[in-house]
């Protein structure tokens, strides 16, 4: 889901590193439940997982590592921790300034990059140019941690889509990114890209993180 994907964009990407998430089964033994007893239609153990271990009283779990597994863990250990809550108010339709190191005003840092989220619909071309005016390029996704990074951006906003910079224009089955870097990563939705020719968006909403390939 893109919640799990979000949740290993935040952990460092060694596979040492652990964060503690809100399951456990301190009620009844392997009855795993969220600490907020919402459903549990998503999990992702790790190989012989949970291990549940009785006299260690596994009750709590971890999520950690490049591909953010989950065991079951004692709870008293001390590790890391994610928090999540719902908002207190609607998305701005506004841009909103962010300060990151290294980035100028209005950009949001994640990683080695600088990321800028467009104030006007534009065309595929027009966003192309808008990119370059500004030294930057529309932007390439090479893994699912970016594409759930991207989603934490634009996922609530009131566009359909966001163009990043993935088109099949000179060949319908050739995808090629604006800067000319290889794609080996794509996240296509549902019945796409099929033998649709065009250039790709990014989806926002109940399926934020989908590409379409439209019309540019």
């Amino acid at each position: 889901t893109e919640d799990q994907s979000f949740a290993i964009s935040q952990l460092g990407y060694l596979k040492t590193d652990k964060l503690w998430i809100g399951l456990n089964d301190l009620k009844t033994a392997m009855f795993f439940e969220w600490s907020d007893h919402s459903s549990v239609p998503f999990v992702s153990w790790g190989k012989n997982e949970p291990s549940h271990n009785a006299d260690d009283k596994e009750d709590c779990v971890l999520i950690g590592g490049e591909e953010g597994k989950w065991a079951d863990e004692i709870c008293k250990n001390k590790y890391g921790f994610i928090c999540k809550k719902d908002a207190h108010s609607s998305p701005s339709t506004n841009d909103t300034v962010v300060t990151s190191p290294g980035c100028k005003p209005g950009w949001t840092r994640y990683g080695y990059y600088c990321y800028f989220i467009g104030t006007e619909t534009k065309t595929f071309e027009e966003a192309k140019q808008m990119c370059v005016k500004t030294e930057s390029y529309l932007v390439d996704i090479t893994s699912r941690i970016e594409n759930a990074f991207l989603v934490s951006l634009v996922g609530l906003r009131p566009e359909k889509h966001f163009w990043i910079g993935l088109s099949n224009n000179k060949y319908w089955h050739t995808f090629e990114w604006t800067n000319s870097r290889k794609v080996p990563y794509t996240h296509f939705n549902a019945g796409m890209p099929g033998r649709k020719q065009g250039c790709v968006g990014i989806t926002t909403g109940t399926l934020a993180g989908l590409w379409d390939v439209l019309s540019c």
